[in-house]
Protein backbone atom coordinates (compact mmCIF):
# COMPACT_ATOMS: atom_id res chain seq x y z
CA UNK A 1 0.00 0.00 0.00
CA UNK A 2 1.26 3.69 -0.94
CA UNK A 3 2.16 6.03 1.66
CA UNK A 4 0.74 9.45 1.06
CA UNK A 5 2.99 12.37 1.59
CA UNK A 6 2.27 15.09 3.13
CA UNK A 7 1.54 17.23 0.37
CA UNK A 8 -0.20 14.62 -1.15
CA UNK A 9 -3.35 15.83 -2.97
CA UNK A 10 -6.22 15.86 -1.10
CA UNK A 11 -9.70 18.36 -0.55
CA UNK A 12 -7.94 20.26 2.06
CA UNK A 13 -5.25 20.99 -0.05
CA UNK A 14 -7.59 21.72 -2.80
CA UNK A 15 -9.92 24.00 -0.58
CA UNK A 16 -6.88 26.20 0.18
CA UNK A 17 -5.60 26.73 -3.12
CA UNK A 18 -8.92 27.47 -3.88
CA UNK A 19 -9.01 30.45 -1.40
CA UNK A 20 -5.70 31.48 -1.95
CA UNK A 21 -6.42 32.41 -5.82
CA UNK A 22 -9.78 33.79 -4.56
CA UNK A 23 -8.37 36.00 -2.41
CA UNK A 24 -6.10 37.30 -5.15
CA UNK A 25 -7.14 39.99 -7.35
CA UNK A 26 -5.81 39.42 -11.11
CA UNK A 27 -4.10 42.48 -12.43
CA UNK A 28 -3.75 44.03 -15.76
CA UNK A 29 -0.14 43.78 -17.86
CA UNK A 30 1.60 46.78 -17.45
CA UNK A 31 1.50 48.75 -20.73
CA UNK A 32 -1.59 46.42 -22.27
CA UNK A 33 -4.54 48.77 -23.47
CA UNK A 34 -6.12 46.27 -26.12
CA UNK A 35 -5.81 43.14 -23.87
CA UNK A 36 -8.76 42.72 -21.43
CA UNK A 37 -6.92 39.66 -19.65
CA UNK A 38 -5.60 40.31 -16.98
CA UNK A 39 -2.85 38.11 -14.87
CA UNK A 40 -2.53 36.56 -11.50
CA UNK A 41 0.83 37.63 -9.69
CA UNK A 42 0.85 34.20 -7.78
CA UNK A 43 4.07 32.61 -8.63
CA UNK A 44 3.82 29.04 -9.64
CA UNK A 45 5.67 26.37 -10.43
CA UNK A 46 4.74 22.35 -11.43
CA UNK A 47 7.47 19.63 -12.02
CA UNK A 48 7.52 16.40 -12.69
CA UNK A 49 9.94 12.67 -12.07
CA UNK A 50 10.27 10.27 -14.94
CA UNK A 51 11.48 6.77 -14.85
CA UNK A 52 12.31 5.58 -18.64
CA UNK A 53 12.84 1.62 -19.25
CA UNK A 54 13.63 -0.25 -22.52
CA UNK A 55 10.94 -2.15 -24.59
CA UNK A 56 11.55 -3.76 -27.51
CA UNK A 57 14.62 -1.74 -28.01
CA UNK A 58 12.52 1.54 -27.55
CA UNK A 59 13.15 3.78 -24.58
CA UNK A 60 10.12 4.22 -22.85
CA UNK A 61 9.58 7.02 -20.44
CA UNK A 62 6.22 7.62 -17.71
CA UNK A 63 6.15 10.00 -14.84
CA UNK A 64 5.67 8.79 -11.46
CA UNK A 65 5.06 12.23 -9.76
CA UNK A 66 4.63 15.47 -9.99
CA UNK A 67 4.90 18.51 -7.87
CA UNK A 68 2.81 21.92 -8.04
CA UNK A 69 3.94 24.80 -5.66
CA UNK A 70 1.89 28.29 -5.89
CA UNK A 71 2.92 30.97 -3.08
CA UNK A 72 4.31 28.64 -0.38
CA UNK A 73 1.12 26.16 -1.16
CA UNK A 74 2.61 22.49 -2.39
CA UNK A 75 0.57 19.78 -3.81
CA UNK A 76 2.02 16.57 -5.00
CA UNK A 77 0.81 13.33 -6.47
CA UNK A 78 1.28 10.34 -8.25
CA UNK A 79 -1.20 10.33 -11.59
CA UNK A 80 -1.79 12.32 -14.25
CA UNK A 81 -5.69 12.38 -13.37
CA UNK A 82 -4.83 14.10 -9.58
CA UNK A 83 -2.99 16.54 -11.90
CA UNK A 84 -5.58 17.06 -14.46
CA UNK A 85 -8.23 17.43 -11.08
CA UNK A 86 -5.66 20.05 -9.77
CA UNK A 87 -5.77 21.96 -13.21
CA UNK A 88 -9.50 21.99 -13.78
CA UNK A 89 -10.24 23.17 -10.15
CA UNK A 90 -7.73 26.08 -11.13
CA UNK A 91 -9.90 26.98 -13.93
CA UNK A 92 -13.05 26.77 -12.29
CA UNK A 93 -11.53 29.31 -9.39
CA UNK A 94 -10.03 31.71 -11.65
CA UNK A 95 -12.10 34.95 -12.60
CA UNK A 96 -13.42 35.06 -15.92
CA UNK A 97 -10.30 37.15 -18.30
CA UNK A 98 -8.28 35.66 -16.15
CA UNK A 99 -5.12 33.95 -16.37
CA UNK A 100 -2.77 32.04 -14.22
CA UNK A 101 0.60 31.69 -15.55
CA UNK A 102 2.42 28.17 -14.71
CA UNK A 103 6.19 28.03 -15.02
CA UNK A 104 8.35 25.00 -15.61
CA UNK A 105 12.08 24.95 -16.05
CA UNK A 106 12.10 22.66 -18.82
CA UNK A 107 8.69 23.54 -20.10
CA UNK A 108 9.82 20.98 -23.48
CA UNK A 109 10.30 17.87 -21.66
CA UNK A 110 6.63 18.21 -19.48
CA UNK A 111 4.59 18.72 -22.50
CA UNK A 112 5.93 15.91 -24.02
CA UNK A 113 4.32 14.02 -21.25
CA UNK A 114 0.79 16.54 -20.67
CA UNK A 115 0.86 18.01 -24.00
CA UNK A 116 -2.52 15.32 -25.38
CA UNK A 117 -4.17 15.92 -22.29
CA UNK A 118 -5.23 19.39 -23.31
CA UNK A 119 -6.58 21.88 -26.15
CA UNK A 120 -4.21 24.36 -26.42
CA UNK A 121 -5.09 28.06 -28.22
CA UNK A 122 -1.69 29.44 -28.63
CA UNK A 123 1.55 27.98 -28.58
CA UNK A 124 5.05 29.73 -29.27
CA UNK A 125 7.96 26.99 -29.89
CA UNK A 126 10.87 26.99 -31.74
CA UNK A 127 10.53 23.45 -32.51
CA UNK A 128 9.27 20.95 -30.79
CA UNK A 129 11.73 20.47 -28.70
CA UNK A 130 12.03 24.10 -28.02
CA UNK A 131 8.64 25.04 -26.28
CA UNK A 132 8.52 28.83 -24.84
CA UNK A 133 4.67 28.28 -23.71
CA UNK A 134 1.35 27.11 -24.71
CA UNK A 135 -2.00 28.40 -22.60
CA UNK A 136 -4.95 26.38 -22.40
CA UNK A 137 -8.28 27.88 -21.30
CA UNK A 138 -7.01 30.98 -18.84
CA UNK A 139 -3.56 28.70 -17.55
CA UNK A 140 -0.34 29.43 -19.78
CA UNK A 141 2.35 27.10 -19.15
CA UNK A 142 5.79 29.03 -19.46
CA UNK A 143 9.78 27.93 -19.53
CA UNK A 144 11.39 29.41 -16.75
CA UNK A 145 14.75 28.28 -18.61
CA UNK A 146 14.02 29.96 -21.68
CA UNK A 147 13.20 33.35 -19.80
CA UNK A 148 16.53 32.54 -17.15
CA UNK A 149 18.86 30.67 -19.71
CA UNK A 150 20.56 29.35 -16.55
CA UNK A 151 20.42 25.61 -15.48
CA UNK A 152 17.65 25.08 -12.75
CA UNK A 153 20.93 24.84 -10.34
CA UNK A 154 22.35 27.82 -11.31
CA UNK A 155 19.05 29.90 -10.94
CA UNK A 156 18.93 27.74 -7.18
CA UNK A 157 22.61 28.91 -6.36
CA UNK A 158 22.03 32.42 -7.70
CA UNK A 159 19.32 32.37 -5.44
CA UNK A 160 21.07 30.67 -1.94
CA UNK A 161 18.67 27.87 -2.85
CA UNK A 162 20.74 24.86 -4.49
CA UNK A 163 19.37 21.93 -5.97
CA UNK A 164 19.54 19.02 -4.13
CA UNK A 165 22.15 16.83 -6.64
CA UNK A 166 22.99 13.18 -6.40
CA UNK A 167 19.96 12.48 -4.23
CA UNK A 168 17.90 11.04 -6.56
CA UNK A 169 19.10 7.83 -8.43
CA UNK A 170 17.08 8.37 -11.47
CA UNK A 171 18.78 4.50 -12.21
CA UNK A 172 15.99 3.12 -10.27
CA UNK A 173 12.75 2.60 -11.75
CA UNK A 174 10.13 4.05 -10.24
CA UNK A 175 6.27 4.17 -10.65
CA UNK A 176 3.15 5.37 -9.37
CA UNK A 177 3.18 3.03 -6.83
CA UNK A 178 6.61 3.03 -5.79
CA UNK A 179 7.28 4.21 -2.15
CA UNK A 180 8.77 7.51 -2.29
CA UNK A 181 11.14 8.36 0.89
CA UNK A 182 10.83 12.13 2.57
CA UNK A 183 14.45 12.65 0.58
CA UNK A 184 13.01 11.43 -2.45
CA UNK A 185 10.08 14.19 -2.39
CA UNK A 186 12.16 16.58 -0.81
CA UNK A 187 14.30 16.01 -4.37
CA UNK A 188 11.10 17.08 -5.98
CA UNK A 189 9.86 19.85 -4.29
CA UNK A 190 13.09 21.39 -4.82
CA UNK A 191 12.78 22.05 -8.19
CA UNK A 192 9.52 23.68 -8.08
CA UNK A 193 10.32 25.81 -4.88
CA UNK A 194 13.94 27.21 -6.76
CA UNK A 195 11.65 28.19 -9.46
CA UNK A 196 8.39 30.02 -6.87
CA UNK A 197 11.76 31.78 -5.13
Amino acid sequence: MRIKHKNHISPTLLKRLETLIKVTTPIKKPGTKKSKDSYYTLACSFDIETSSVMIDGQRQAFMYCWTFQIEDLKISGRKWEEFLKLIDLIKETLEPQSRLVIYAHNLPFEFSFFSSFFTWSKVMAHDQNHIFYGKTDNIEFRCSFALSCLSLAGVGKSLGLPKMLGDLDYSKIRHHDTTLTDKEWGYAFRDVEIVVK
